[in-house]
């Protein structure tokens, strides 16, 4: 859906959402909570009641729809999508659908910018509720007023949820990501969706999201799409099944849109017939896109004049990380500012971060006094910022590569007071000053206009950020590569006009015999594939040939000769009726106007008028302009400009007349008149005109010329040998129309002079003059003088004359004829130079090495010196030298006619003998490794080490290692040799290596056999004079470290013991006794008792012994202590006493054949036979004789016993449960009144001890007698 296609969307929405259809309901983000509803449209919080989709606000929420029947799932179809996206994706808007009643709920899917739309959201199968939870964030602020969303909500069969899947058809995507393509604008890319896949129902509707707000829904399984715009777009696709069920997996696959390159082609234009011109290609500049959009501020304010308070205008930022702050110089690439000002000299500029650091932009004092901070002085002032008359802002930039300040007065561009141009300029500042700034917040730029009369605007302003530094942005840069098949000229060599070619540069060299306009394609491909050009069109025009001379040749004898250069064509000038030079003086008070026109105006001749020199008051108060035609009513060409030089400017006429007019409006201060300003000197002329004025005129090389860039310049010196000067003579509108002529400066007699220096002796100098001019052209006369005194005078017929003998000093050679030539040349000799040679630097050899010196000399090219050195060596310039100790060597060179040079010295230098001395263990254990160390070594070369390890003897190997490591077999000696990397003889060092007599870790243990728990008394056999450490192992996972330690086994086993000890050099020894130690379990024991219990008179009992099995001893103690009798059957009979009931204990001891004990005790339990005695009266008065009631007998339950006493009323005085509680009598119980004496009645209830379900009840009378 395009743009205008959501805007339809929301405008049919509206009366759905704004009045409410019949049974469907309005649901706003905005409600929160849980709402149950089958029909109805879900949308965000913004006005429902706008027809364009009112914005939504700055506010988080969480909703969730459910169906109104259980088993239905809700749908959601978005009909329009699009929430506010972020340079930083993090900070996207984001809508989050969870498949459930929460938003713990699997995550279905995020909904950012325009990817729901078309899209339909769907309660799984696997969802129970069949609800949707929609989790709203808003991460921007809602500052860009999009319009959120609008989704058709319904009641559905639960979904089985297809996965999409999409695949690049065509172009190929980049080598380097797999999920990215490059295309050219209008260049279609196709995808195909045919591996997406339905769950369990057929796929009926792919739908396309091309990512720049178009979405496509086809019934295929491919689909193409083209961008016009450069950029990136992220292409998603959703899969949807004939029940309606859609995916819900969004694989975004990247398209970038190639941006389009600038070309930069330079070539010469227009050109002249017959001059070389050319073609250059590069650099052409390849764009580069970034997501991060424009950083701006739209102000269109006006400045305040002469304020106390700068203006001030803010930008916010929030695209970047929390807490990202500025790291580098260049985060921060430039600011810009679109603004006009008809005053620059009273402006103050800064920039301001969020947390208060400054920046300065453009400093000045107030009433365009000097800059506070020295920015710049001195400094412009009354040139204008923009187009202040017209209203027009023009751009201004500030970044550290541009090359002026923007008040800097040594830019050419204000020189004549114009307004300053449009473009790049440095800052005050430094960008460096911003650094630590936070990047999100409000930056803030401040204008401080601090001078009365002056007015300015500003439209906007611009921060440009370094897009790496911005989270997320996407940021890309076709590139074009430097071969042919990339970048090349439509063109080859036999192209007309074409000279030379150069495809790796892309460069044309061009030369023209017809004039008129050619044109030239330059074409570029990027890494994208995509192809561009562009085309030039060179204008070729008449040349000005041969009608220019340098002039005759000129003879320079010892006056200044003048150059003759000048016009030789007669044709008429297409404006000879105004060309040549105009001068004016303008006075105060005083409008002028002047206008220059062809003789034939619209015949194609176009005036050019030159500044030669003169200039104007400053354009608040003189303005000189130029119009573009015939009067000041044409348009300005230039102007208004001031200054006191304006001279170098040149204007040439563009209006199919071919006029200019000049104008100049003064007021009544300062002007020509006045004699403040020169005249004004104008130079008219047109292409093909022959006005000198109208030429610039190059003399090459400028050697003594007085004026190079004059018609006729003057040669003011000459050095006697012919000389050649070329003229280069261009019109000034034509550069690259030039023709050139040549002259020459020719003695009046020809000869030439050479120059012999002193040798070493520095009385041999000489200087040779060879005249070549006939001798009937002479006499001449040679005169050599030397601090104005004459050395030699002497008349030369001609030919070679040498004045030799000479020494060093200054000397003035003079040659004349007679005819009045003269020519004086001035020279040094010199002291000789001494004799230098450069000698091997002092080398370093060691013991037995050989080294070669030499000696050589620049003076000395073809090697004639000889060098002679000491110690014996003789001459030559090398030697080969092997000393033994360090040496020094002399020497010396003289040349072939003696000349000596000073001695020099080189030492060479003999490294010492090897050393290396071994140390390392001294005494070890036995088995254990020796380690060996180099303690020292040095001496040889000092490098390049390598040592030889031997034992006994034997070699171990070699390495370059300072430490060894060795198993010996027995005590023995270990010895290294030392070698170095070059002559130095080896060296030997030895040390001995003791091995250890090794310590029995002998013990014994007091038994070996023993039954649980097993105390075991261990005992050390050595000497603990002799060890530092000990430490037994017991075989269960215990150990002890004392020397003859005691230990418990709790189980039975089989145990290995060792016993580890560590003597006084650290060397361990142990010794092992697998199964020393047996301990044995003890046996089971048991017994059964027959019968039990039993009554008196049965109190014989048979005793079964219960035990396990190897029991070989069995001892019966009856009664404690065997009070009743013992026996040692396995299983005796044995009678207790028959006369009396009772617990009688029986102990049981076992022993097995591994001596091992174990006993059981349990008790017999004999009752008596039954017996109840209840007294028939008693004497309650306290005589200690029959005072109380009771009950006594044998065989009875204590626990089940019940005593009632009744009156003759059969009132109840006296009850009890205990068998030895009794009735002393009183009334009832706990009265303080006895009872009457007197018959009683009793109950009595019993239970047997032996027999418990056998009852007993008695009832009877008791007397009370007192």
């Amino acid at each position: 859906m395009n743009p205008i296609q959501k805007k339809v969307a929301w405008a049919g929405l509206f009366a759905s959402l704004a009045f409410g259809a019949a049974g469907q309901t309005n649901i706003q983000i905005s409600e929160g909570g849980t709402v149950t509803t089958c029909d109805g449209f879900f949308v965000d919080d913004g006005d429902i009641g706008d027809p364009a989709g009112g914005p939504y606000s700055n506010t988080d929420y969480v909703i969730t729809i459910c169906p109104d029947n259980p088993g239905d799932a809700i749908a959601a179809e978005f009909l329009s999508f699009q929430l506010q996206t972020n340079a930083n994706p993090n900070n996207n808007d984001m809508l989050f659908i969870y498949d459930g009643d929460s938003n713990g709920a699997p995550l279905i899917g995020v909904g950012t910018g325009n990817n729901f739309q078309d899209v339909t959201a769907t309660a799984s199968l696997n969802n129970p509720t069949g609800c949707l939870t929609f989790q709203f964030a808003v991460n921007n602020g809602a500052t860009a007023g999009a319009i959120g969303w609008a989704a058709q909500v319904t009641c559905v069969t639960p979904c089985t949820v297809p996965m999409s899947s999409l695949e690049l058809l065509d172009p190929d995507a980049f080598e380097d990501n797999p999920n990215s393509v490059g295309i050219c604008p209008n260049q279609d890319v196709t995808f195909d969706g045919s591996n997406s896949e339905g769950d369990g129902a057929p796929l009926a509707n792919w739908i396309w999201n091309w990512g720049d707000g178009s979405v496509e829904t086809t019934p295929s399984m491919s689909a193409s799409h083209a961008y016009d715009t450069p950029g990136e777009y992220l292409v998603t696709l959703v899969v949807e099944d004939e029940n309606g069920c859609s995916s819900t997996n969004l694989e975004p696959f990247q398209v970038l849109v190639s941006t389009i390159p600038i070309f930069n082609a330079e070539f010469t234009t227009p050109l002249c017939t017959g001059s070389p011109g050319f073609l250059d290609g590069n650099p052409v500049q390849s764009v580069t896109w970034t997501a991060l959009p424009p950083v701006s501020v739209s102000e269109e304010q006006a400045l305040p004049d002469n304020s106390n308070v700068p203006f001030e205008s803010e930008m916010v930022i929030d695209f970047f990380d929390e807490g990202q702050v500025v790291e580098e110089c260049d985060d921060i690439m430039s600011l810009s500012a679109v603004m006009e000002h008809t005053f620059i000299g009273d402006l103050t500029i800064w920039v301001e971060c969020p947390n208060g650091q400054e920046m300065l932009l453009l400093d000045n004092g107030p009433s365009g006094g000097a800059d506070a901070t020295g920015c710049m002085f001195p400094d412009l002032g009354g040139n204008n910022l923009g187009d202040p008359v017209a209203g027009i802002g023009w751009e201004y930039t500030w970044d550290m590569d541009a090359e002026f300040i923007m008040d800097d007065p040594s830019n050419p561009a204000v020189s004549n007071g114009q307004a300053v141009p449009a473009g790049s300029y440095l800052p005050c500042g430094d960008f460096c000053e911003l650094v630590g700034c936070p990047l999100n917040g409000i930056w803030t730029l401040n204008i401080h206009d601090q001078w009365l009369g002056d007015d300015g605007f500003l439209f906007n302003w611009t921060m440009d950020f370094n897009p790496e530094i911005v989270p997320g942005v996407t940021t890309f840069t076709p590139t074009i590569g430097l071969d042919a098949d990339s970048s090349y000229w439509d063109l080859d060599l036999g192209t007309y006009g074409v000279t030379d070619l150069n495809e790796e540069a892309d460069y044309v060299g061009l030369e023209f015999d017809v004039p008129g306009d050619y044109e030239f394609d330059y074409v570029v491909t990027n890494n994208f594939g995509c192809t561009w050009d562009t085309t030039v069109v060179l204008t070729v025009v008449p040349g000005l040939g041969n009608s220019v001379t340098a002039g005759p040749d000129v003879v320079f004898c010892q006056d200044a000769v003048q150059l003759q250069g000048a016009f030789t064509g007669a044709d008429a000038s297409a404006c000879g009726g105004v060309e040549g030079t105009f001068e004016f003086c303008y006075g105060n008070n005083v409008y002028e106007e002047y206008y220059f026109c062809p003789d034939n105006p619209g015949d194609g001749t176009m005036i050019t008028i030159s500044i030669e020199q003169g200039g104007v008051e400053n354009a608040v108060f003189d303005e000189f302009f130029v119009y573009d035609g015939p009067d000041a009513n044409s348009p300005i060409l230039a102007g208004p400009l001031s200054g006191p030089d304006l001279s170098g400017n040149v204007f040439t006429a563009t209006n199919p007349d071919g006029c200019l007019t000049i104008s100049i409006d003064s007021d009544g201060s300062v002007s020509c008149a006045s004699n403040q300003f020169d005249p004004i000197i104008l130079c008219v002329s047109c292409g093909g005109s022959q006005s000198s004025c109208g030429y610039t005129w190059t003399w090459d090389p400028p050697l003594y010329l007085d004026d190079p860039n004059v018609q006729n310049p003057m040669v003011t010196d000459f050095d006697g040998v012919p000389f050649t000067y070329t003229l280069l003579v261009e019109p000034i509108d034509l550069p690259n129309c030039g023709t050139t002529d040549e002259v020459q400066v020719l003695p009046g007699f020809e000869f030439t002079y050479d120059i012999t220096q002193p040798s070493c002796y520095a009385n041999d100098g000489a200087v040779a003059v060879n005249i070549t001019s006939p001798p009937a052209d002479g006499p001449w006369s040679i005169v050599l003088s030397e601090g104005g005194s004459v050395v030699e005078s002497t008349p030369s017929g001609g030919g070679l004359t040498v004045i030799g003998d000479l020494v060093p000093g200054g000397y003035s050679l003079e040659v004349s004829d007679n005819g009045g030539c003269l020519y004086v040349f001035d020279f040094e000799l010199l002291e000789p130079e001494p004799l230098l040679f450069d000698l091997t630097p002092d080398p370093t050899i060691c013991i037995d090495g050989a080294v070669t010196l030499e000696a050589s000399s620049d003076m000395d090219p073809s090697g004639t010196w000889t060098y002679h050195w000491d110690n014996g060596l003789g001459t030559g310039d090398a030697q080969t030298v092997s000393p033994v100790v360090t040496t020094d060597y002399t020497v010396y060179a003289t040349t072939p006619n003696g000349c000596p040079s000073d001695e020099q010295t080189v030492t060479v230098n003999v490294l010492d003998s090897l050393s290396v001395q071994l140390g390392g263990d001294d005494l070890i254990c036995g088995g254990a490794l020796a380690t060996l160390d180099i303690v020292n070594a040095d001496g040889g070369s000092g490098t390049g080490y390598t040592y030889t390890w031997e034992w006994q003897g034997m070699n171990l190997g070699t390495g370059s290692e300072t430490n060894f490591m060795d198993a010996p077999p027995a005590t023995g000696t270990y010895c290294v040799t030392l070698m170095d990397d070059c002559e130095t003889p080896a060296v030997e060092s030895c040390h001995e290596v003791v091995i250890e007599t090794a310590i029995p870790a002998n013990f014994h243990p007091d038994t070996t056999h023993t039954c649980i728990p097993g105390v075991i008394q261990f005992t050390s056999d050595v000497d603990q004079t002799f060890i530092q450490d000990q430490h037994w192992t017991f075989g269960d996972g215990e150990g002890a470290f004392e020397a003859n330690p005691v230990h418990i086994y709790p189980q039975p086993g089989s145990y290995t013991v060792s016993y580890h000890i560590t003597s006084l050099l650290g060397c361990n020894y142990s010794l092992t006794e697998p199964g020393l130690i047996d301990v044995f379990d003890v046996p089971s024991v048991g017994y059964a008792a027959s019968p039990q219990p039993t009554s008196v008179p049965d109190t014989e009992i048979e005793f079964e012994s219960v035990n396990s099995s190897g029991v070989i001893d069995w001892e019966w103690s009856f009664g404690s202590l065997g009070q009743y009798g013992v026996s040692n059957e396995v299983d005796p009979t044995f009678e207790f006493p028959i006369d009396r009931g009772g617990l009688y204990p029986v102990t049981l001891v076992v022993t097995d054949v591994n001596g091992c004990s174990a006993q059981v005790t349990r008790t017999i339990e004999i009752f008596d036979l039954f017996n109840l005695y209840i007294p028939t009266s008693f004497t309650p008065n306290n005589d200690g004789v029959n005072d109380a009631f009771f009950v006594q007998g044998t065989d009875i339950d204590p626990d089940r016993f019940l005593l009632q006493v009744f009156n003759r009323w059969n009132n109840k005085v006296f009850e009890t449960r205990d068998m030895n509680e009794v009735w002393y009598g009183p009334a009832v119980n706990d009265s303080e009144y006895y009872a009457q004496n007197g018959l009683y009645f009793y109950r009595v209830v019993v239970y047997n001890n032996s027999q418990s379900a056998e009852r007993h009840e008695y009832t009877g009378t008791v007397t009370i007698i007192r």
